[in-house]
């Protein structure tokens, strides 16, 4: 997926953002839950996790967990995700979002704290894998999104970037790499937004945006 050239460059968050990933997401992790003998998360537990990093996430859905305890859950996630992903959807607008920034000549990213697998399998189960340029992993060494989008933005050599994104990882990544920042609404931490400006609150208004924010840049 990658081109090695410059570009003008659009950085999305996975969940939350383009992915409406408690459709499919909840119940997979449910399921692994109950087959590792650790109780079973509410929805809202769950989502709370999206967005965070792997750490913190297991600690959350596995409390007292071990090593072993985060082998089994990679193991097991992939098969658990896949008997729910016919339930998988983009957000609302988000197919044509896309296809419109790459048309107007702008590469897109996918920068989230999953690894590579999951974001390929999320990506193509919402249709819209062919429409994302790079993606970028939390890769191995890496605590924080502000690092992985630092190794993104120095991967594709962007002349500008923005990011876009529902969370405060989100925001503070853009923030420590110097690059502006919009802000979902419709995700699942509309309260992290609610202070920030600009802030969408369906995909498609996040268009003229991106032009709006590109501007600013020198």
């Amino acid at each position: 997926m990658d081109t090695a050239q410059s570009c003008y460059l659009v950085v999305f968050d996975l969940d939350g953002t383009l992915n409406r990933t408690d459709l499919f997401s909840v119940p997979a992790i449910q399921m692994v839950q109950k087959e590792l003998g650790f109780p079973i998360s509410s929805r809202e537990t769950i989502v709370s996790c999206y967005g965070t990093a792997y750490r913190e996430f297991m600690s959350v859905l596995f409390p007292g967990g071990t090593e072993q305890t985060a082998r089994d859950y990679q193991r097991l996630i992939p098969e658990a995700e896949a008997q729910f992903l016919n339930m998988a959807r983009p957000y609302e607008g988000v197919p044509e979002l896309l296809t419109a920034l790459r048309k107007q000549g702008y590469q897109t990213a996918v920068c989230s704290n999953s690894n590579y697998r999951y974001i390929s399998t999320a990506l193509k189960a919402i249709g819209v894998y062919e429409l994302i340029d790079w993606i970028q992993e939390l890769e191995k060494g890496m605590e924080t999104k502000t690092e992985s989008l630092a190794c993104l933005l120095q991967k594709t050599q962007a002349q500008k970037a923005v990011m876009v994104g529902d969370t405060f990882y989100d925001y503070h990544a853009a923030q420590d790499n110097h690059i502006p920042f919009i802000g979902c609404g419709y995700g699942f931490r509309p309260y992290e937004m609610e202070t920030l400006s600009p802030v969408v609150k369906a995909p498609m208004e996040i268009l003229p945006f991106v032009e709006q924010q590109m501007q600013k840049q020198s």
